[in-house]
């Protein structure tokens, strides 16, 4: 679609100077044209996550503009959710039969730890986990508050990257989208992963442990 042509930080140094402008002449304007541009991407499925997780940190701040993400993150993946579950999960359910809603009745009761690990840690891409989630009927309040709070550390970590990009442009550096793949940033995310499997895997350890009566 050429999408990637526009998301670039070549652009937000060439346009540096009237972005940061627009923003501090009309900063409510700016965060709601952020905002909807965000949302509206993700609720058509346009994985641009991080591009903007980034532009949001450099035109906002990494508070501002990682909360404005994150909010219109979870709004997008909502909508994806509702579409899906109601356009695909009664057909997928009649489709699969008995398996699948064994495989369904299972998520959904661990639906708070797999949701969480796969937005902390972002191993399947961000569209595919809206629409297995309301393929598979994962409550509505888990699938939000999941989101939400698990897309937080890697969208606050981008963001504060974009809060230094300024630094980065008046030192003439030429930073790429490609520079942001690096294990410095992802390691971290997925030791915070790790940290939230313990009391999960500490309670399913002890449910095997607990007598049988």
């Amino acid at each position: 679609m050429g999408w990637h042509h526009y998301f670039t930080l070549a652009t937000l140094k060439e346009h540096r100077d009237l972005l940061l402008g627009h923003v501090r002449d009309h900063p409510f304007l700016s965060a709601a044209v952020f905002f909807g541009i965000y949302a509206g991407a993700l609720s058509c499925s346009i994985p641009i996550n991080t591009p903007l997780n980034v532009a949001g940190g450099f035109l906002f701040g990494w508070l501002e503009g990682g909360l404005l993400a994150i909010t219109a993150a979870t709004l997008g993946a909502t909508v994806i959710y509702l579409a899906t579950d109601t356009a695909l999960a009664g057909p997928l359910r009649a489709l699969g039969g008995k398996p699948l809603i064994r495989v369904e009745d299972a998520i959904r009761r661990n639906a708070l730890f797999y949701l969480l690990i796969s937005r902390i840690v972002p191993i399947f891409p961000f569209v595919l986990v809206n629409v297995a989630a309301g393929m598979l009927d994962v409550p509505l309040g888990t699938f939000v508050l999941t989101t939400f709070f698990g897309e937080m550390p890697v969208t606050f970590t981008y963001a504060s990257l974009g809060s230094g990009l300024g630094r980065l442009f008046d030192h003439g550096a030429r930073p790429s989208f490609h520079l942001l793949a690096q294990p410095s940033i992802f390691l971290p995310l997925l030791a915070l992963a790790l940290f939230v499997l313990i009391p999960f895997g500490w309670r399913a350890y002890s449910m095997r442990r607990k007598p049988r009566g």
